[in-house]
Parts: structure tokens; sequence; C-alpha cells
């Protein structure tokens, strides 16, 4: 039910990992909380075309009449005059809302400009009128060049008040709003755009002090919505019903920046914690488990000689099948590790009206373009050259690569007839006849020796039955000076259980045996939460272990004893490389990387296994 024995250890030893894990992961998250805390942007990112548009949440209406008591006024230039003789000084502003803003200010206090935007807001509020918080920022993610200020809605518009330094901003006698503000700077027509200041207020601060230009502040204009509840301090909850800031995005000017800040918020708020807690309850469960099965049968040994929990306690089964299942359900809809989500050419509308839709989604990734360059060659080796993609699915790179190489002659091979009559028909279709498409298995290659000069595999080697007579085929096949180039995951990888149709979230595979988790995915399909036939049972793969349904289970040192093997037989030479997990993000790459260096045959920390085999001449 849960993995014991073999390269990784007992199920107490992985169950103390994951619970370290997790650990590491809650503290993680609240790092990374506490940078984003103190850039101001610890607050989830909505992009909106027009900010005019946005309805922000009520919130705090109880403070807004308190407020209104002790501010009162239906002109918005009243109303700021009375807000700004009511404080005195600047200075911090205090922690909480509205109420200890007032207290604040009521007792001698000084505020800045987030505390004064938030008391006139209220204000404006309290006393009938429609009034939202601006966020004002020079560069989006530096609290130090940004500014907090109030538009007020007048005659259907909203018109910026600022009760910092007691300004609106007009252009030809009409008042402004931050949006059309941005929109002017944007266009080059700022010019005639000048402060309108309302008069000398107790408040002493003042726009021709400011440190910064007023204008630059209007490069990100976001509004600012407190709306939420109180549970919503959380930081799972509060991503979904705490604050967010509604950014305008910008026609032709790139917009990377609110995404990458709402990732690394939502990062930091739910994925990360979520995982450290459910990487705490697997762990959890791994050792209360471990310590009932050994009270069970703690001498049971499996058909392969190592001590296991007993199968026939169908109770912790069930358990640890809900378990999974229940993790599957909760994380679904989470990118990165919810359920993979389906690709469009997956509908009935698009299968017919596209009759190679399978190979147009392969040539529309950037795998073939940059499949050479991971090996540090460029892809005109193949030029003038005989190239077999083994494994080639629908054809797609295989097609790709003709279309760009028209000297090159391409062989593409699957073991599955109907998917190679896909591949010829799409061929025929766009024009492309440097190709062929052939039926066969890699253990048993179709072709006379020494007949291609590139031989080339991707995410092929860990589903094949017999993988040393794959490379002793391919070998076999390549011409004298021959290169065969492969890329593909080793088993322990922690994603790379290849059940991305139910869910991606990692490590599954290193807790629970394969037995529990295809138990798990076909509780899931006869649910009809999962659209794929049910799973076969798992089988022992060529190393000795059982595996998941369509893996034979390569790890890294067992792929590195097979390439020894075959140079130890054979006239060819064989280089490793290990690309590290995470390739995608930054520091989880270079800490795959550190990690890679200090244990080196561990698959926990390699997302990819590249080989170059050349064949002597």
């Amino acid at each position: 039910m849960l993995r014991r024995g073999g390269r990784f250890g007992s199920v107490a030893k992985r169950a103390w990992c994951l619970v370290l894990l997790g650990v590491v992961l809650l503290a993680g998250a609240g790092v990374l909380l506490w940078h984003l805390q103190a850039h101001g942007m610890a607050v989830r990112l909505i992009a909106a075309e027009r900010l005019a548009d946005v309805a922000v949440r009520p919130s705090e209406v109880r403070d807004s009449d308190l407020v209104a008591r002790e501010f009162s006024g239906r002109d918005p230039v009243e109303l700021l005059r009375a807000v700004m003789n009511g404080v005195t000084r600047v200075g911090p502003d205090p922690p909480g809302g509205v109420r200890q803003i007032l207290e604040h200010a009521q007792a001698g206090g000084g505020l800045v400009c987030f505390g004064m935007a938030h008391l006139y807001a209220a204000a404006a509020r309290g006393n009938g009128l429609q009034a939202r918080i601006i966020g004002l920022s020079r560069n989006l993610g530096d609290r130090y060049d940004a500014h907090t200020t109030v538009e007020v809605r007048q005659e259907g518009r909203w018109v910026l008040f600022d009760p910092t330094f007691n300004v609106s901003f007009a252009r030809n006698g009409i008042l402004l709003g931050a949006e059309e503000i941005q929109q002017a700077l944007l266009e080059g027509t700022f010019q005639t755009i000048v402060p309108v200041f309302y008069g000398p207020v107790k408040y002493p601060a003042r726009l021709e002090t400011y440190y910064l230009h007023w204008l630059p502040l209007f490069n990100n204009v976001f509004v600012l919505d407190a709306g939420g509840i109180r549970l919503a301090k959380f930081p799972p909850i509060r991503y979904w019903l705490g604050p967010r800031i509604y950014v305008r995005t910008v026609a032709g000017h790139p917009n990377e920046h609110i995404r990458f800040w709402d990732g690394l918020y939502l990062w930091s708020a739910v994925i990360l914690p979520f995982l450290g807690l459910a990487f705490l309850a697997l762990g959890g469960l791994g050792l209360c488990v471990r310590r009932k099965a050994t009270r069970l049968d703690s001498l049971s040994p499996t058909d392969d000689g190592l001590p296991a929990v007993p199968m026939r306690n169908s109770g912790l089964r069930s358990l640890a099948i809900s378990c999974i299942v229940g993790l599957v359900r909760a994380t679904r809809g989470l990118p990165l590790i919810g359920q993979a989500p389906a690709e469009k050419g997956l509908s009935a509308t698009a299968r017919a009206g596209e009759p190679f839709w399978q190979t147009l989604l392969e040539m529309k990734t950037d795998n073939n373009r940059r499949f050479f360059g991971l090996f540090g060659l460029d892809e005109s080796i193949v030029d003038g050259k005989t190239v077999l993609d083994l494994g080639c699915g629908y054809g797609g790179n295989v097609l790709a690569w003709a279309d760009r190489h028209p000297s090159a002659s391409f062989v593409g091979l699957e073991p599955f007839p109907h998917v190679m009559q896909i591949a010829e028909r799409a061929a025929i279709s766009f024009g492309v006849r440097n190709t062929r498409f052939v039926t066969g298995l890699g253990e048993a290659l179709p072709f006379r020796d020494n007949s291609f000069d590139v031989i080339v595999t991707w995410d092929v080697i860990e589903h094949v039955r017999d993988p040393m007579r794959v490379m002793q085929e391919i070998a076999r096949c390549l011409k004298a000076g021959g290169v065969s180039l492969g890329i593909f995951p080793p088993y322990y990888n922690p994603t790379e259980h290849h059940l991305g149709y139910a869910t991606r979230l990692p490590f599954l595979h290193l807790v629970f045996s394969p037995e529990v988790l295809v138990a798990a995915v076909n509780r899931l399909i006869d649910a009809g939460e999962v659209e794929v036939t049910p799973q076969p049972a798992p089988q022992r793969g060529p190393w000795g272990r059982k595996t998941l349904p369509s893996l034979n289970g390569t790890t890294v040192a067992d792929w590195n004893r097979l390439t020894r093997q075959l140079q130890s037989r054979y006239a060819v030479t064989v280089r490793n490389t290990y690309a590290p997990f995470g390739e995608r993000f930054a520091v989880l790459r270079t800490l795959s990387r550190i990690m890679l260096r200090v244990f080196r045959y561990s698959d926990l920390f390699c997302g990819r296994i590249r080989t170059m085999l050349r064949k002597e001449a």
C-alpha cells in the first residue's frame, strides 16, 4: 500500500523525509510572503483593460459611518479639506483598519498617503459618495516609488482627489481620473495636464516638495479592493477572498510583470502552503500506517523478498486510496500541480474540422526547435543525413524537421499502425516528401544494419519494455560515426508518474505503491472525473520492480549501469548528462543542480537524462 524497501529505503524514512519537506515548504512560503509584504505585493493582482468598469467590493461600512460623523460634507473638495485639516502631521500609519487610522489621527499621530487615502475614501463613502482607492507606481513591486490616492465618482466619471497633496489634475479645465492621466502619459499628450491645488490645509505635505515628480507615478495605475471577510487573513483563503488589486493592462505594452507578481503570490499563499500541509499529512500517514502495519505483520515477505505492508489490510488500503482521491480533487484546479489542461485539439469539433490535429499539436510545440540545442548541437547536423525518430508519436517533430531540412531523409517509427496512418496522411496533406513512417518496435527495429546517421528518442526510453535491447538495436542501425540523441525522465522524478490526466501532484509514486495509485485513478475514472479508459494492473518492469502503467521504472542508477554495459559490449561511446529538476524555475533549478552534485544518482533532483551515443568509425 505504501512503498517500502528498495532504493529509497523504508516507509518510515521516506515519511520523515516528507515531513521535513513539508516543513521546508511551509517555511519557504512564509519567507516568500514576508518578502512580498515588504514590497507591498502580498495581494492578488487582476488584469483589467478598463479601470473605469471595475466595481470594488464595499468594505468597512461601519468604519465609514464612524469617519463620516467626524468629517461630513457632500462636496468632494470640502470633504477633502476637512480630512486634511483633521490630520496635522506626517508620520507612519498605524496597523489595522480605518478605525485605527482615525483614532491614531485624533490622538495627534501622523499619517502617510496610504492612511490618508483610506481615511478620505471612508469619509466619502460615509457621506454617500462613490469612492475607491487608487494605487500609483513608477515601478510595480517597488513600494517606495509608489503613491496611494482616491477617486470619487462625479457625473458618471471617476475624478482623482488626492488627500495627501490636496490636489486634483485637470486638462483644459476638466478634472481627470488616474486612468486618463496614464493614457495621456502613454500617448505623449501629458504636457497640458496641470495640478489643481485646493488651498492651504493643516496637513503639511505638498506636491512641489515631493521627492519624485508626480508624472512617472502614473506608469502603473491600479484599483485597490480591500473587501473581504475576516477569515481572509488565512493565506490560502486570502488569495481568493482577501484584498485584491486591479491593474490596468495597456495594449501593445508588456504586462508580464502582472502575471509574475500574481504568480509569486499564488505560490506563496496557496501552492507552497498546500503542498507543505499535504506532505506533512502524507508523512504523518506513512508513520502511522508503518507502526500499525508493523504490529499486524512485520515479518510478512513479498515475492521479491522485501518486507511490505500487508495488502490484506483492506482498511489501510482504502484509507490510502481515499487520501489520494481527496488530494487529487482538492488540487484539481491549481496550476502546475492540478489536472493537466485538455489540449485544444481534443474537442469533437476540432477533430471533425482537422483530421491531423494530433500531428499539428506536436508541430506547434517548441520541442523540435530546441531538441538538438539541448545537446550543444546545431540542428543543421541533419542536413543531407538519414534520421530516425524512434517513438515519433503522430509525426509532428518529424514533419517539422523535414520541412526545415529538405536535403535530409526522415523516418518515423511507432508501434501503433493507426498512428502511423495519421502521420502518413498528414505528410501528404502538408506536402512534405522527404519522410516516411514505419510501424515497429524499438526492441526489433525493422531496418538493416548501418541504416541511419542520426537516431532520436524524445521521452521514449521510459516506456519501452526492454531498454537494453532498444539501445542494442540503436547501436546496430547506426552508421559508423553516427550519433543517437535521447532524452527521458527517470522513474522517481517527483513529477514523472505520468498520471497528468488525473493529477500532476508530485511525489505520489514515491509514497504510494503502484497498485494503490492505479486503484485511486480507476476510482476517479469510474466516477466520471477523468476521461480515460480504466488503467491496467501494475506489472514488473525490466528492473524487477512493479511500475505504473506504460512505464518501465528506469532510474538514473539503472541507466548508468545499462550504458556502462553497452560500452563494454559494443564499439560505442556514451555520454550521460543530467538536467536539473524544475528547469523553468530559477530557484528550483539552482537547488536541484547543487543536489545533483551531492547526490549524483538521485532521481529526485534529475529532471531529464540526456544521452549521446556515438558509434565508433
